[in-house]
């Protein structure tokens, strides 16, 4: 693992916001073919994926901070520190969803098919974006014996994070690009055929949820917090999204079915 990507003098490249500016990129050349789908003019798609970008980095390190938030007020360099280091994957998304939200509204965008051009672009780029998690060395997995167990041995990764063994553990970064790219391929393939609007985004959250709730099994990283002293946070949210996701989703097909 490979935390800084290259040094020059003072100027140290980290791998991680390599990997997640390389991400977004990504997703950012994608979102014209899934607007155009939707009918949205492509070049309202890509302005608003940037600012939803920027929220979502935001919340990212906010949700990091509160996740910590005891430490925090005991020592607010932590907070300073933590602003600088890899961020919640769920603060990205709640950061973002909030910020697009408003902007949906300022421009004046159909809401459910803005949400179904974005959903594949996302899944994609949050997918990729793992890549700066296995480089840095954040969001490792337990213990594992499997031919596919993952060993850190970089010092500046375990420096960087205290808690990162140097026994094999599951890759749970790849889990999570493995599990985007399946739903990724799903989402592509049922969204060639006309849906309600709305469908495709309520599917992508259904997805993501449940399979982030089952990869957090393996997590191994205890910075993030638990609900009820038997889920993690992350756990905890996962399930949320995919039931809520669920619930909007079928009201919308029984409504449909009613007019």
């Amino acid at each position: 693992m490979h935390p800084i990507l290259f040094q020059i003098g003072p100027l140290v490249v980290g791998s991680y916001g390599a990997a997640v500016v390389f991400a977004a990129f990504v997703g950012w050349l994608l979102l014209p073919r899934y607007a155009r789908r939707a009918g949205i003019d492509p070049s309202h798609a890509r302005d608003l994926m940037v600012q939803v970008f920027v929220a979502g980095t935001i919340g990212c390190r906010l949700a990091n901070i509160l996740l910590r938030l005891d430490e925090v007020i005991a020592n607010p360099r932590l907070g300073l520190w933590l602003l600088q280091q890899a961020g919640v994957w769920y603060g990205a998304v709640l950061g973002g969803l909030g910020v697009g939200l408003v902007l949906v509204r300022r421009y004046r965008l159909p809401l459910w098919r803005t949400f179904d051009a974005a959903a594949i672009p996302v899944v994609v780029g949050g997918g990729l974006g793992r890549l700066a998690c296995l480089l840095s060395g954040c969001c490792f997995g337990t213990a594992c014996s499997m031919p596919w167990a993952l060993t850190y041995t970089n010092a500046v990764a375990h420096k960087i994070h205290a808690d990162l063994p140097w026994t094999p553990v599951h890759p749970t970064p790849l889990y999570e690009m493995a599990a985007a790219l399946a739903i990724a391929l799903f989402l592509e393939f049922y969204g060639r055929r006309p849906r309600l609007p709305g469908t495709i985004g309520l599917l992508w959250l259904m997805l993501y949820g449940t399979a982030r709730a089952g990869i957090e099994f393996f997590r191994g990283d205890l910075v993030r917090g638990t609900v009820l002293g038997v889920m993690s946070t992350s756990q905890a949210l996962g399930l949320l999204t995919a039931a809520v996701a669920a619930g909007v989703l079928l009201y919308r097909r029984r409504r449909r079915r009613l007019e």
